[in-house]
């Protein structure tokens, strides 16, 4: 009988890590878009993923019959289909020439990238005697998570941004070659026939490097490009006034103490200041 625990466990791995980034997103840029058109590119996202692990499983097998073909597939074949079928998406005329769209993309690179996560844990989680509760598989599945999720939602924005922009070919180009240095590095382990030694754990941190890195840049640098100044700026002081109320509450936190040790000793000389009073 199958572990539900076992099962379960691969939906919060890849899950987990596409809702966190939207939820940062939302949370830092709120107001700038649809929270209804956000997570239900999200949903068209897995659809798309879905659609795209069905090509995974017919092509790896024929794309591993040699390097040129593997490099073929790998390296343009995968990333640019995953590339079309995204920005065909976002480019639709509903989406197309606004300056939110690039969240947009964001929520439906992470749905792409969650499927993809959740579909290959899974098959681990019941092809191994033990699944995701042994820790290296469990470690390695978090670290696998985090890089394809932030690798296709940092595409997915980028294309985002490509569309408010009507056809930025930088971004779509910036887009693609992020799923192809990713692809590649998974292309490493399997020429190397080192799937869980140094390979395979440089290939997941490659993978980690590419998302996180790619993620942080993006929110940090990409996604104010799409705003005017004048939102950019009142996002900018409305952070700027929670970090300050952050420091204050701490500031009040860290002094309670102070004041409720000098609380006794004040009562303690009034006390005294009293008594030589009642005696004079």
């Amino acid at each position: 009988m199958v572990d539900q625990g076992a099962l379960c466990l691969p939906a919060v791995i890849g899950f987990g890590p596409a809702l966190a980034a939207v939820w940062y997103v939302g949370s830092r840029y709120d107001g700038q878009f649809s929270d209804r058109r956000l997570f239900a590119l999200m949903g068209v996202g897995l659809i798309l993923g879905g659609v795209a692990i069905v090509f995974h499983l017919f092509l790896d097998e024929a794309f591993g019959q040699g390097i040129d073909l593997a490099l073929l597939g790998f390296g343009l074949l995968f990333p640019l289909l995953e590339t079309m079928m995204k920005y065909v998406v976002l480019n639709l005329r509903s989406l197309r020439g606004q300056g939110e769209t690039a969240f947009y993309g964001l929520s439906l690179g992470a749905g792409f990238g969650a499927i993809g996560v959740l579909t290959v844990v899974t098959r681990d989680a019941l092809s191994v005697p033990g699944g995701l509760w042994q820790a290296t598989l469990m470690t390695q599945a978090l670290l696998r998570s985090i890089g394809v999720v932030g690798v296709q939602a940092t595409s997915g924005l980028l294309l985002g941004v490509a569309s408010a922009r009507k056809g930025d070919r930088t971004r779509f180009l910036q887009a693609l070659g992020l799923l192809a240095a990713f692809y590649l590095s998974l292309l490493l382990v399997g020429l190397s026939g080192d799937t869980s030694g140094v390979a395979l754990w440089g290939s997941l941190l490659v993978g980690v490097a590419l998302g996180l890195g790619g993620l942080v840049w993006g929110i940090a640098q990409v996604l104010p490009q799409v705003l005017d100044t004048g939102t950019r700026q009142r996002l900018r002081r409305r952070r700027l006034d929670k970090v300050r109320k952050m420091r204050m509450d701490r500031s009040r936190r860290a002094n309670r103490p102070a004041r409720a040790a000098r609380a006794p000793a004040a009562l303690a000389t009034s006390g005294r200041s009293k008594g030589h009073d009642d005696s004079e």
